[in-house]
């Protein structure tokens, strides 16, 4: 704990810096206490202060005054506190500046406990079952002494919980946070201090659990049994008692800091030798951090595998990782040169050597020892040693013999860690007395076969008796047979290692076999013998067992230290003879140890003459080993220095009776012999080789064997007595067990499979673990019953100690039912291989099922799919059966016409593809799996998925075969191909083409023809870049689209407005379009200069200057439309004086994976002066005519006069001339105005006649030539069609594509029409066709008015009405009518609409009045000025007689009035009024600005509106040839008139002529039609509109009307020719062709309006009622058909469609003024019946 000092906190108020507060404590009442307040100026200017003193008399201060403080300097003002009582006293001091006013309060407190936490303390993120801390203060504010205490919950914690603070004093304390489980955690810990005082902390924090990922260099991640990971660490062969390391990496893949432990599984295993460790068993690893954990591997038995497993868990997190730890001890493969040696025969005394080899073919350092005395007759150059891993030795072995027998020892190699190696050494020594028989190496093989046959016991006389006798008998080789089954044959132990041989080999009697000789003692120990020169003595037995008299010969001499007497004897069969063993001692304090050796032999084999090769014996060579050393009891023996290789010797496993073994390798350090002794096991389980002896070399091998008599765990100290000192004891720890296999089975043996689909095959794992020491092999073995039904991988193979496998078991049901199965594991173990196996059972349970598979949607529809992309959708798969079931998923393309077009077929595995097309799908679940289109050509597909079950028949333990279902659907894929593609749906003009119609902007910038081209499929070239790659470093960009087209601007005068195209792009797929206008710059990637080649030429330059002065611009230049998205793209082309000419520049239209067309805009400006015919095209196309036409409807083409003067044209008509001759002098095609001028700006239609001859394409080149100018030849081109072969399409001109909506909004539009073009297809001459559009004001506040304009087509068009006005947002219907009175003709023209903004006209009219009143008032005005007045002003004046402008310098005078009467001018003041303003104004001088008037207002421009009208008309006989009677219109035959049949006269006649004869076959002949001017036509008008109105307002007029009705029928009704009731006859009746113009004649009109007499009527009613008599009825009919005559009047029928049309037009508009609606539903009311008393009484 610490005191600390609390400072004051200093804030600033209106740039003056000050405490926040001043405060005193520890005061005492009746004192006076004083502090320093300090104010600090801390802006950089004066600043001047004002500040009232504390209301409370408790604080004082000086006398306010006003306090200035400079920038940057202080004032100090004592504040003086002078308390009266004990308690807490606060006030303020208040200041107040220029910048606003501020309090500093203050106060005195009394002394109170108070301490000083944080508010809140977050510990952040932390692992479940960690730990984290945060240390934090505790403050005492207060002048008292004060307790706290913590109360706080899990999981966090403080310390210290409770303490004591002193005044100002601080404590620090430490918050933990140690969560258990994964949340988010907030607490609260309350500090409690004195008077119950509290503070809280709020306390958050975040518990996370952590996860590890466990990895190992060259390792496999696997999966065990219980779900858990498994990491395998093998470390391979490493070479025993060396130390071999792995690295595990943990990875910490959470946030959070992650202590994990590992643990190595406790097993009866690892408890008796563990063979793995780790370098760290427990830690903390930081968040995405790794951290390298060492694994080492250390074994001490050789050539063992050993298996462990080591847990990884993350503490506080779930699961955890299994390390299975895999690795092989490897001892030294120590190999002899050869198995045996022969030194043939060697005179006594003489030395007889041979060389052996010895090979270390392992990589790991053998140490061998031989276990043969240095004395010995077969000496040994090295007796020990060690060889490095495949290094080669060389062992000298000298034969030094002193007795003349044969000689044959079998020597023992022993090699640490290794089984012992033997080598067979035979000799015989001679002298001239004595010469034994000649030994062999067949003498050797001979006897080893013997004594495998139990005849070694018998001497090689009694051997050549039983030959004779013939219970023997020898093979070619050499080989003797038992043939007689009464011999007493002797078996010798058959040594399965050379372990047991080295460890039994001396011992065969406690081995329960008879040996041929046998000494009662291995060893003699003759203990301490302290005087030199005395012997000692021990007796020491040899047995003969054989069945024949030996001679025993011991290789003693008599001044060694050891001797035995008698040196040689002999020892009849089956007895024992004595021998005595001297120990004479030469020198004190030294240890003595000897083997001695006796060679026993059968007596027949000391002479060679005696010897036979059938039955020649070797002889035994018995040792005996004696020791004894001279050390006084009392005294120190040599201290040792020994190194042992090993404290605790680990056995291998065996089972009960067999016998495992382990070398002990222990090394002499010092110069002076030890001796050593190893104590004997009492329970003989453990043995040793040899027990004891001295070692005088530098190492020493001991072996060790463990013959474990039943099933149990061994353990033993070994104590070894060294140098026969109790203080030199070293023990070893002997470990082992004698095990039967024991194998653990998952869940006690029993084996679930799950539901299985007949014919398939499920699978599952099943862990077997053996928990013995002994390395097993297993098998397992099914019934052949089941055989068909089960499998299991591997069914054979080993199971090491400790290890877990997990076998795979296989299921295939073949019927649905219900499966009991019973199988075996057979376990064997491969230490004891004679042993009886091992069963343990399994019982399985299996079930078969059938399975179906269905599929959500079954219809999928991916939509339209850009061509080179993929569209992804995701299906489910749904199994609704109890089992998995495997399946394969196969997709079939529906072949169609539009996919054998492109052979899509050879595509359809490219353009579908189903990420997992062969998987498993459990039972009752749902699999999601992905489909990928990736169409690859502009069509649809539909393709079908089908499904098939696998089904697996197990044919062996290694092969599965896989066989298919029947293929069932499974759903059905539609998608489409596209590309992104625009449309132009529409084009407007302005400026230069303010007066283009729709047809002609389609035509100037043949959008139809680019519409054809975007829809076209796109070719590999231009798909091959988008937008963000289409550049080049080259100046000029190569254009690989082969679609390219023009685009013309117009030509125009130079100076003229720009010319101004808005044409909406549409987005006609279905998929986005990204698309760009990209001029040549901006396709090119800019270089660095050095990178720049070559020049620019003219053109480069030309479209660079181009774009450097926006001849040409586009807005925007790129876009991105969602489909039927719109955009409105503007390009402009301005007539700069300085770009006179034809102006061009490529612009690429690039669609991102769509097309490119190359578009060539075009511009021409035209000089002065300069004369010009515009042609868009050099070819033009007539439309199709059909062949045999008596009458070819005229078509128009049409000249444009580009320059802005008057051309003269001239059409030259010889080719025409030329095509007739060819034709058979009939005129194919007939120009009808060749020459003639054209306005500027203007156009002229040429009428032409395209009669074709024959059903083809003819073709003509028409020079057009300009007087004075140039000459252009235009080709025209016209197809004829045979009409009864290929019938024509009612509409065919080439603008019928045109849209007639208007899609492309303009700012200064004022009103649109409905429809802007109207099609009356083709029609027959003298009908008449109605169409109803609408035109609307789309204005919110502006009126505008409508006035059309027909300009030269008033006689064949009609419009209602012809102007008027439109308020905001109405919408008036406009009737177009086309009559048909000229002859046949392709009409193809618009009508302007002018449309002007009579809300701004109005207010235009207000500012032109204003403008003329001002101009008015300065005319009569002038000033008058005293300075700056010249003389020539005056005069000019005087002369023009106009008033003077005021000038500048006399602005402040106000203008007088007039002087005069009027204007001193000829002119009267109306004609002055009507004159050009402006041209006065100039007239007039002026002096100075100030009383000049504005300019004048400029009214509105009106707005122009393009009504297209197409339509053609055919003569009647050709019409009704080619589309039959006409059904949707009314001939008015009023309307024929000779004059209006063509243009040829000759043609004209014809059809007046055949039209007359149609008319006079019995119908009536229409009055000849009179044509009256505009003015009679006004004043019939107005005529007959008095004439109705003064008849409406007649009183007298009405009372005629009612007595009409009363008059009486007139007389003359009966003259009425009865011939006009008459039907006509057949021979009357017109033509078929024609039938529809026929009527009856019908009686005069006058005849129709009689009234009927008021008799007639009762006939009439009494006729209605059913009783009508015969005359009546007559009367009646008559009656009808004159009615009938009367209605096929064409008056009538005028009158009739009049008064319908009109009615439906009146209609209409009173439903656009929302008078009523047309779509409302109709209302049906129901009138109430009412009866009155006497119906009722009636009824």
């Amino acid at each position: 704990m610490a005191n600390v000092t609390i400072k004051p906190r200093r804030v600033t108020h209106c740039g003056i810096e000050v405490l926040d507060g001043i405060t005193w404590r520890g005061w005492e009442p009746g004192r006076e206490y004083t502090k320093q307040l300090i104010l600090k100026n801390v802006k950089i200017q004066t600043q001047k202060l004002r500040y009232r003193l504390p209301e409370s008399h408790f604080f004082t201060t000086v006398y306010p005054q006003p306090i200035v403080l400079s920038a940057g300097t202080s004032f100090t003002l004592p504040v003086v506190f002078r308390p009266q009582e004990k308690e807490t006293y606060e006030d303020a001091i208040k200041f107040e500046t220029l910048d606003g006013k501020f309090d500093v309060p203050v106060r005195a407190v009394l002394p109170k406990a108070n301490l000083s936490v944080p508010d809140s303390l977050k510990f952040g993120m932390c692992a479940s079952g960690d730990r984290t801390e945060i240390c934090f203060q505790i403050l005492n504010t207060s002048d008292v002494e004060t307790t706290f205490t913590w109360d706080i919950n899990d999981p966090f914690d403080v310390d210290p919980r409770i303490g004591i603070l002193k005044p100002r004093e601080a404590c620090s304390v430490k918050a933990a946070f140690a969560p258990q489980t994964a949340a988010v955690y907030e607490g609260v810990a309350v500090c409690t201090f004195e008077g119950g005082n509290y503070k809280s902390v709020k306390l958050e924090g975040i518990g996370k659990f952590p996860h590890l990922a466990v990895s190992a260099s060259s390792s496999q991640g696997a999966k065990n049994a219980v779900g858990e990971g498994e990491v395998i660490v093998n470390f391979g062969h490493v070479a025993v008692e060396t130390v071999a390391e792995k690295w595990l990496k943990l990875k910490n893949m959470s946030p959070v800091n992650a202590p994990f432990q590992i643990t190595l599984s406790q097993t009866p295993v690892n408890k008796m030798d563990s063979v793995f460790s780790c370098s760290q068993y427990q830690g903390c690893v930081s968040p995405q951090a790794t951290e390298k954990i060492k694994v080492i591997f250390k074994s001490h038995t050789p050539n063992v595998k050993s298996v462990d497993y080591f847990k990884v868990k993350a503490l506080g997190g779930y699961g955890s990782t299994v390390v299975k730890c895999v690795g092989t001890s490897k001892g030294p493969n120590l190999r002899l040169g050869v198995k045996h040696l022969s030194f043939g025969n060697v005179a006594a005394g003489s030395t007889a050597t041979r060389i052996m080899q010895l090979e270390n073919e392992s990589d790991v350092v053998a140490t061998f020892q031989f276990l043969v005395d240095p004395a010995c007759v077969f000496r040994f150059g090295t007796l020990c040693g060690s060889l490095k891993p495949g290094a080669l030795a060389s062992v000298v072995v000298d034969f030094m013999p002193t007795h003349p027998i044969g000689y044959h020892r079998r020597v023992a190699c022993i090699v640490h860690n290794q089984e012992p190696l033997f080598v067979d050494l035979i000799g015989v020594c001679y002298t001239e007395q004595v010469r034994p028989a000649l030994l062999e190496l067949k003498h050797l093989k001979n006897y080893q076969r013997r004594k495998t046959m139990g005849l070694s016991h018998y001497p090689p006389e009694m051997l050549d008796e039983l030959l004779k006798a013939g219970k023997l008998d020898a093979d070619d080789e050499g080989r003797l047979q038992v043939l007689s089954d009464d011999l007493e044959l002797v078996s010798q132990p058959e040594y399965k290692t050379g372990w047991d041989e080295l460890m039994y080999g001396c011992n065969q009697l406690e081995q329960g076999f008879e040996p041929h000789v046998s000494l009662d003692a291995d060893c003699l120990d003759f203990g301490a013998c302290v005087a030199s020169k005395i012997v000692q003595v021990k007796t020491v037995n040899l047995t003969n067992h054989t069945k024949g008299t030996i001679t025993c010969q011991w290789l003693t001499k008599i001044k060694d230290t050891f001797h035995i007497l008698p040196e040689s004897r002999d020892i009849l069969p089956g007895k024992t003879s004595s021998f005595t063993v001297t120990f004479r001692p030469g020198t004190i304090d030294h240890f003595y140890g000897r083997e001695l050796e006796c060679y026993a032999f059968f007596s027949s084999m000391s002479d060679h003459r005696l010897l036979n090769d059938l039955t020649a014996t070797l002889p035994w060579c018995t040792t005996l080993k004696v020791l004894g050393h001279t050390f006084p009891p009392q005294k120190e023996r040599f201290l040792p220095r020994l190194t042992f290789s090993a404290e605790k010797l680990v056995f291998p496993p065996v089972s009960p009776g067999w016998t495992s073994y382990r070398t002990l390798r222990f090394e002499n350090r010092g110069d002076t012999p030890v001796k050593y002794r190893f104590d004997e096991d009492t329970n003989g389980v453990f043995a040793c080789n040899p027990l004891q002896g001295v070692m005088s070399e530098e190492h020493q091998i001991v072996v060790f064997g463990m013959k474990p008599g039943q099933v149990a765990t061994y353990r033993r100290n070994a104590t070894c007595m060294i140098n026969e000192a109790d203080s030199y004891k070293k023990t070893f720890e002997l470990v082992g067990s004698a095990e039967n296999p024991v194998v653990q089975l998952e869940n006690d043996g029993t084996l679930y499979f799950k539901p299985t689909c007949i014919g398939t095959v499920s699978s599952r794992p099943f862990q077997i673990k053996n928990l013995s020491r002994l390395p097993l092999s297993f098998s397992w073995q099914i019934p052949s019953t089941d055989s068909h039904l089960l499998r299991v991988r591997p069914q054979r193979g080993h199971l090491l100690p400790n290890e877990r496998q997990n076998h795979e078991w296989s299921f295939s049901p073949d019927c649905d039912q219900k499966y009991g199965f019973r199988c075996s594991l057979i376990l064997t173990s491969n230490v004891d291989l004679l042993s009886s196996p091992t069963r343990l059972g399994l019982i399985g349970v299996g079930e078969g099922a059938l399975g179906k598979i269905r599929c959500a949607p079954d219809d999928v529809d991916l939509g339209d799919v850009v061509v080179g992309t993929s569209s992804h959708r995701q299906v489910a798969l749904y199994n609704e059966s109890d089992c998995s079931l495997h399946y394969r998923l196969k997709i079939e393309l529906e072949p169609s016409d539009e996919t054998r077009k492109y052979s899509v077929p050879l595509e359809g595995k490219q353009a579908l593809q189903v990420d997992c097309c062969q998987s498993e799908l459990a039972s009752r679940a749902w699999q999601t799996i992905k489909i990928t289109a990736r169409p690859g050509r502009r069509v649809g597909y539909k393709f079908t998925i089908l499904y098939e079950l696998l089904k697996t028949s197990l044919l062996s333990n290694e092969d599965v075969s896989e066989v298919a279902q029947s293929e069932m659907p499974l759903c059905s894929v539609l998608m489409r191909g596209v590309y992104p593609s625009l449309s132009v749906i529409d084009g407007r003009g302005q400026g230069s083409a303010a007066n283009w119609n729709k047809v002609k902007v389609w035509n100037m910038f043949k959008f139809k023809e680019l519409n054809r081209i975007l829809d076209a499929e796109p070719s590999s070239a231009e798909l091959k870049y988008t937008l963000a790659t289409r550049h080049s470093t080259r100046r000029k960009p190569t254009y690989r689209t082969p679609a390219r087209l023009d685009i013309d601007f117009g030509a125009a005068p130079v100076g003229s407005d720009p010319c101004v195209i808005h044409m909406m792009f549409e987005n006609t797929s279905t998929v986005q379009a990204d698309w760009a206008l990209l001029f040549p710059t901006e396709m090119r990637m800019e270089m660095e200069y050095w990178a720049e080649t070559g020049q620019i030429d003219d053109e480069e330059e030309r479209q660079a200057r181009l774009l450097d002065n926006d001849v040409f611009t586009i807005c925007p230049s790129e876009g991105s439309l969602q489909p039927r998205e719109t955009q409105t793209v503007t390009l402009t082309y301005k007539h700069l004086p300085s770009f006179a000419g034809t102006n061009k520049i490529p612009v690429l239209l690039k669609i991102t994976r769509g097309r490119e067309v190359l578009l060539t805009f075009v511009g021409t400006s035209v000089s002065l002066g300069q004369q010009l015919i515009h042609f868009p095209s050099l070819i033009h196309r007539f439309n199709s005519v059909a062949i045999g036409l008596e009458h070819p409807p005229v078509q128009v083409y049409e000249l444009y006069n580009g320059g802005a003067d008057v051309v003269q044209y001239e059409i030259d008509t010889t080719p025409l001339q030329r095509l007739r001759a060819a034709n058979y002098d009939c005129p194919i095609m007939s120009c009808l105005a060749a020459s003639g001028s054209i306005l500027p700006g203007q156009s002229v239609s040429i009428p032409w006649l395209f009669s074709p001859l024959e059903a083809k394409s003819y073709s003509v080149e028409i020079p057009i030539r300009i007087t004075d100018g140039a000459t252009t030849t235009i080709t025209f081109i016209g197809e004829g069609y045979d009409a009864r072969i290929l019938p024509p399409a009612p509409g065919d001109s080439p603008s019928d594509s045109i849209p007639d909506e208007q899609f492309v909004s303009v700012r200064s539009q004022l009103a649109y029409f409905s429809r802007e073009r109207i099609d009356f297809g083709t029609v027959p001459l003298y009908a008449s066709l109605k169409r109803l559009i609408y035109l609307t004001n789309p204005s919110d506040r502006h009126t505008v008015s409508f006035a059309w304009q027909l300009g030269n087509y008033s006689e064949v068009l009609s419009i209602e009405p012809t102007s008027g006005l439109l308020s905001p947002r109405q919408a008036v219907p406009i009737k177009i009518s086309l009559y048909s009175t000229k002859g046949p003709c392709h009409y193809d023209f618009s009508t302007i609409c002018q449309i002007v903004d009579e809300t701004a006209m109005l207010a235009y009219r207000a500012k032109l009045e204003r403008w003329e009143e001002n101009e008015e008032r300065n005319k009569n005005t002038f000033t008058i000025t005293e300075a700056d007045l010249k003389k020539d002003e005056k005069k000019q004046l005087k002369k023009a007689g106009r008033p003077l402008s005021a000038s500048k310098s006399l602005n402040k005078y106000q203008a007088l009035p007039p002087i005069g009467g009027g204007v001193a001018t000829t002119e009267s003041y109306d004609e002055w009024k009507r004159t050009d303003l402006s041209r006065r104004s100039k007239a007039r001088p002026r002096v100075g600005n100030a009383t000049s008037s504005k300019e004048k207002p400029i009214p509105p421009h009106p707005f122009h509106l393009h009504l297209g009208i197409t339509g053609r008309t055919l003569d009647l006989h050709d019409y009704t040839a080619q589309f039959g009677e006409p059904k949707h219109c009314r001939i008015d035959i009023q309307m024929a008139d000779p004059g209006m049949f063509g243009f040829a006269g000759g043609r004209s006649q014809t059809a007046y002529s055949s039209l007359s004869s149609i008319l006079s076959a019995g119908a009536v002949r229409p009055a000849r039609r009179v044509f009256a001017k505009k003015e009679e036509m006004d004043a019939m008008k107005t005529a007959v509109s008095d004439i109705l109105k003064s008849c409406t307002e007649d009183e007298s007029f009405y009372e005629a009307l009612e007595g009409i009705e009363r008059e009486p029928v007139p007389y003359f009704v009966q003259l009425s020719s009865s011939s006009n009731n008459r039907k006509p006859t057949a021979e009357s009746s017109p033509p078929h062709d024609f039938a529809f113009l026929t009527s009856r004649e019908p009686s005069p009109i006058q005849d129709e309006q009689r009234v009927v007499p008021s008799s007639a009527a009762e006939d009439m009613r009494s006729s209605a009622s059913g009783e009508m008599t015969p005359e009546q009825d007559g009367e009646s009919m008559r009656e009808e058909i004159r009615n009938e005559d009367l209605f096929r009047l064409p008056e009538v029928q005028n009158f009739v469609e009049s008064v319908v049309e009109n009615t439906l037009y009146n209609m209409l508009c009173e439903a656009g003024d929302e008078e009523f609606s047309i779509t409302a539903r109709q209302r049906i009311t129901c009138e109430r019946e009412t009866f009155n008393q006497e119906t009722e009484s009636t009824v």
